[in-house]
């Protein structure tokens, strides 16, 4: 499912581009059916939106919006709020990846991209942080990479799930009570996520079983 929405703007676009941050996500409720991406950036620059797209698949949510440089020499913060619709009454976990571009001749220059977690149904606004990928916390989860695929884990964690090389995502269930087990996946690199103490945490994880 790929939907684009376009605002024109008549500017005139120069070669050179300025730096371009993403500096907050903020995933929110709207409806039953829909939720809200909130999304803040900054620039040297001024700038200004020019148009989005997204695309859902599977348990990844890709937002992709482009930019185009204006006239100015103060710092420009903008806000632009986009519209999901996804089901929020249903139990599901959600990886989250929010591409920015500046756009010069119709070719578009990633400037920043920023990626998290989030779950549904959603209680409250999630402020995404910027740096998601944390060393575990060795009361939490205890492993060592490479990995075998064999994981022990804090029986309070909850909605645990892991992210291949390809962005897929696969919900993980313990076994004997404080075990993970992976060994059924591809040897290679992932991203670990659970939830826990009110907080999600995450970390990389190298499975290699041979």
């Amino acid at each position: 499912m790929k939907r684009t929405v376009y605002i024109a703007l008549f500017i005139l676009i120069s070669s050179q581009s300025f730096a371009l941050n993403i500096r907050q996500i903020v995933v929110s409720r709207i409806s039953d059916s829909a939720i809200n991406i909130s999304l803040d950036t900054e620039a040297k620059e001024l700038y200004y939106f020019s148009s989005w797209d997204y695309e859902i698949s599977e348990n990844t949510i890709v937002i992709e919006a482009r930019f185009v440089e204006g006239f100015g020499s103060t710092i420009a913060f903008l806000n632009n709020n986009f519209e999901i619709p996804l089901d929020t009454l249903v139990t599901q976990t959600f990886y989250l990846i929010v591409n920015v571009y500046y756009v010069f001749s119709q070719e578009d220059d990633l400037a920043d991209s920023q990626s998290g977690f989030f779950s549904t149904p959603l209680e409250n606004s999630l402020f995404l942080p910027e740096n998601l990928i944390e060393e575990a916390n060795q009361n939490e989860l205890k492993f060592v990479n490479p990995s075998n695929g064999k994981l022990i884990a804090n029986t309070m964690m909850k909605n645990m799930f892991i992210v291949d090389e390809s962005s897929r995502i696969s919900i993980l269930q313990m076994i004997d009570e404080n075990i993970i087990d992976i060994s059924n996946l591809s040897d290679g690199h992932y991203l670990l996520c659970y939830f826990i103490n009110g907080r999600y945490q995450t970390t990389r994880i190298i499975l290699r079983k041979n």
